[in-house]
């Protein structure tokens, strides 16, 4: 179990034990503000698609009740628009102030097989992007190919790949002012035939609540074109 679970879960217990002792002594907690936690898991890829796990947990404004939801997403490689949307499960948790006891009700949409899925879609596991000299980057102008000049190593090399404004455009929920940490990237991920790349962005620490995550995926055309662009700038003629 890692750290950061048990942080979660110490910080939990205090939560339940907090609101035990207000329910016996009748002091009333104001709501608190509704929230997200979301983050989605790549599975695996094609030249046209990808699939990936939605994992969902939401607060809707009450200590005493929150649910999570599982819901497996197949997804264009162009612009990220949606192909299939097949929730797996749904889970309420409800606690009784008058008992402090918490119970959960899970429904179960559909089961999914990996296996199956990944031979009727075609698709096959990403693997983790990796290169030696070319990074990716994220910052308030937005995303971007980076590496240390090989004469000048003092210097940094930049193609920008793709705006903040364009992030932003696409996924809006990114610029809440709920999420008080940086947007970040938190996982890379390339097809390396077709440079299919697909980039985990965070809004939030997976740690904390909120939080939220999204997969971006790029069209390969713009890519290779801000890639071929840093070549030129790290092998000059």
């Amino acid at each position: 179990m890692s750290s950061r679970t048990v942080r979660s879960q110490f910080i939990l217990r205090i939560l339940l034990f907090a609101l035990a002792i207000l329910s016996d002594s009748r002091i009333t907690l104001a709501s608190p503000e509704k929230a997200t936690w979301r983050r989605e898991i790549l599975l695996a890829a094609n030249d046209t698609s990808f699939a990936a796990l939605v994992y969902s947990w939401d607060w809707p404004g009450t200590y005493y009740e929150s649910s999570d939801s599982v819901t497996f997403t197949l997804r264009r490689n162009t612009d990220g628009s949606v192909l299939l949307q097949q929730p797996l499960w749904n889970t309420v948790h409800q606690m009784d102030p008058t008992t402090n006891v918490w119970t959960s009700k899970r429904t179960s949409t559909a089961s999914l097989e990996l296996n199956e899925a990944f031979a009727k879609y075609g698709l096959t596991p990403v693997p983790p992007y990796a290169h030696p000299l070319i990074q990716w980057a994220l910052d308030d102008r937005g995303l971007y190919f980076m590496s240390i000049d090989r004469e000048d190593k003092s210097k940094i090399l930049r193609v920008d790949v793709l705006s903040m404004k364009e992030i932003l455009a696409g996924h809006p929920e990114l610029a809440s002012p709920e999420y008080t940490n940086p947007l970040r990237i938190s996982g890379i991920y390339c097809i390396g035939e077709t440079l299919c790349y697909y980039l985990v962005l965070s809004a939030g620490q997976p740690s904390d609540i909120p939080c939220y995550e999204i997969i971006l995926s790029l069209k390969p055309d713009r890519v290779r074109k801000a890639e071929a662009e840093l070549w030129k700038q790290l092998w000059p003629r």
